[in-house]
């Protein structure tokens, strides 16, 4: 009778992630204390956010995305602007139809520090499902120093997509579909370019477990031929009965959570397709009403390092706490990004 409270009790106490490789457990009072992951992430961002608002260091992007903020506030929504370097004219919406609206109501380098904040802290929630507590905290404080950095930039609409595209991810893993699609819609509203990485994320996530179960048959008949080979092995005859009994059991026990498994699998495989699907509408939408032409350079140095940096990912994906439905959409994603590169 104490064993079972005292298991009941450590039941309650820890309890396993939502959307976490199988396995992995959290606690609760470690997640919502001040040592969690999505505590350190703020701990890491808060004050670099504030260092940037001090020193308000200028940067090419944040003018366009102020020059943007100060003619919606001037105009409104506007659909057409012949001001920014274009005498010709060009369209504003493939930019952001969010940035410019938030930025004139809150200013722009406001919007840009609370989004890296809140992206801070959103990608510490994903990491502790996805990683464990353990390594949440060391992914949590990279990605906080790393965002806060890229504020140099001053990349505003990118920052702000990426922080509603983190929630929408988070909302999927946690099994909140109704709230997840929304905000991928608001995430690619907010920024195209923000957008099309989610849309990657769900197609990587979606590949990763089409992966997995095609390789689900082949785990299956390993067990079942292990399973036959215990069942031919010499016994005694008093306990071939029982034996038969039991391996017979344990198959059927294993089939049905393999089905129950397989099931959940195609369900977050359709998940993820409908997150990619609802990232890449607007997109879609924005490039057919208001397209844009024209082109962008690609150095060698700015080529050379994404690439070589997808390259390490995957050579590393074999270290580390993920479980193999993480590990083949880590993969995925990679090689999309570096098809996308080419």
């Amino acid at each position: 009778m104490t064993t079972h409270t005292a298991s009941a009790g450590a039941t309650k106490r820890t309890r396993r992630s939502a959307g976490a490789p199988h396995g992995t457990k959290r606690s609760t009072s470690v997640v919502s204390g001040a040592g969690g992951p999505w505590a350190i992430g703020l701990a890491v961002a808060v004050p670099l956010a504030l260092l940037y608002v001090v020193l308000a260091p200028p940067a090419a992007d944040l003018a366009a995305a102020t020059y943007r903020s100060n003619l919606f506030a001037r105009s409104g929504f506007t659909a057409w602007d012949t001001g920014w370097y274009a005498a010709h004219g060009h369209w504003l919406p493939g930019y952001s139809l969010l940035s410019p609206a938030l930025g004139a109501l809150l200013g722009v380098r406001t919007l840009l520090v609370c989004s890296a904040v809140a992206a801070s802290v959103l990608f510490a929630l994903i990491a502790t499902r996805a990683f464990g507590t353990r390594a949440a905290r060391v992914s949590a404080a990279w990605f906080a120093f790393g965002v806060c950095v890229g504020m140099l930039s001053g990349r505003v609409p990118f920052d702000l997509g990426l922080a509603i595209g983190l929630g929408s991810v988070l909302a999927l893993m946690l099994g909140r579909l109704p709230v997840a699609l929304p905000l991928a819609v608001l995430t690619s509203v907010a920024s195209p370019v923000s957008g099309s990485f989610l849309a990657l994320a769900g197609l990587a996530g979606a590949l990763g477990g089409v992966f997995v179960a095609r390789g689900a048959p082949l785990a299956r008949a390993r067990r079942e031929a292990d399973a036959a080979r215990a069942r031919e092995s010499p016994e005694k005859e008093s306990n071939d009965t029982r034996s038969g009994t039991a391996t017979r059991s344990g198959t059927a026990t294993r089939s049905a959570a393999a089905t129950r498994s397989g099931t959940a699998l195609d369900r977050d495989v359709h998940r993820c397709l409908a997150l990619t699907a609802a990232a890449l509408l607007p997109i879609l939408a924005l490039t057919l009403a208001y397209p844009e032409g024209g082109y962008e350079p690609f150095a060698a140095s700015a080529f050379w390092p994404p690439l070589a940096g997808v390259v390490l990912i995957a050579l590393l994906l074999p270290q580390g706490p993920l479980g193999p439905r993480w590990r083949s959409a880590v993969r995925a994603g990679a090689a999309l990004y570096a098809l996308a590169l080419v």
